[in-house]
């Protein structure tokens, strides 16, 4: 592990991916979007096979701003709508945007349908089927964020503006939904290739070291659990969560000694965690 005094964070990525790609690829694919939109301005007028229409939305403890911010944008797309020569990309667009508020604001329901009707106006951009998984995940429904992401990785193959972190973070997202599918071969392809293309992807090491342990194989699990602690260690971060896998693994191996080490490491984490978090 690297030198000098390490820190605790509880930003654990490897359980937080969903969150991240949300808040990271959202902004880059916008840019994308315009880009887009500008090269397809002059395309003929848009228009929906079958518009999937978007739900009333249920409020709950949402504040006011937030509904007048949600309805400010809904009408926005309702006056594009309403126009007679509006292009097929610039309606997905308005059509993404309004999903992108509903996704910010825990309204998944909403995004649903949203980013349906831009991936049915603009077939060819990964972005809306990719923003639909994670509509799906926030509703708890993997097979269709499953379904989803397979979609955009599909349109993935042939989108110009795609980089590679785009492949990953799907391919991780892919990874985490066959497992909880409890499709394990399938999870262990997209990892694997998750870390083909970026050997630094904790998500996936740390993941393979979790189809490892179902499996049964605490040897090889511990490989992939010690080589998660060693790439954030880099950053000085020490992850409860890798800490507990690998007491576990060691333990299951009947190594006492080893285990009792990353349990105390554990209770280390989770004091200077809980300091972390008072008032003085």
């Amino acid at each position: 592990m690297a030198s000098g005094p390490l820190k605790y964070d509880n930003r654990f990525v490897i359980f937080g991916l969903p969150l991240i790609v949300i808040a990271v690829v959202v902004f880059s694919l916008t840019r994308h979007s315009e880009v887009r939109q500008s090269l397809h301005s002059s395309s003929p007028a848009g228009k929906l096979p079958v518009e999937l229409p978007i739900s009333e939305t249920p409020w709950g403890q949402n504040s006011p701003e937030i509904q007048k911010h949600v309805q400010e944008v809904r009408e926005k797309l309702e006056r594009i709508k309403a126009s007679p020569d509006v292009a097929p990309i610039p309606l997905a667009n308005a059509y993404g945007e309004l999903g992108e508020i509903y996704l910010t604001y825990d309204l998944p329901a909403g995004a649903i349908a949203c980013f349906q009707n831009a991936a049915s106006l603009d077939t060819d951009n990964f972005r809306w089927p990719y923003l639909k998984a994670m509509a799906h995940f926030a509703s708890v429904e993997t097979q269709q964020s499953y379904d989803s992401m397979n979609e955009a990785m599909r349109r993935l193959e042939s989108d110009y503006s795609a980089g590679p972190e785009h492949h990953v973070a799907g391919r991780c997202f892919l990874g985490d939904a066959a497992m909880r599918l409890n499709k394990m071969d399938e999870a262990h392809t997209h990892f694997d290739e998750a870390i083909r293309m970026n050997p630094n992807s904790v998500f996936a090491v740390f993941r393979l070291g979790q189809l490892a342990s179902r499996m049964g194989q605490s040897e090889l699990s511990i490989q992939d659990f010690l080589a998660t602690l060693t790439l954030y260690s880099r950053s000085g971060i020490v992850p409860p969560p890798v800490c507990l896998a690998l007491a576990v693994e060691y333990q299951k191996l009947g190594k006492d000694e080893e285990a009792e080490r990353y349990r105390a490491l554990l209770s280390l984490v989770r004091r200077n965690l809980w300091s972390a978090t008072q008032i003085h």
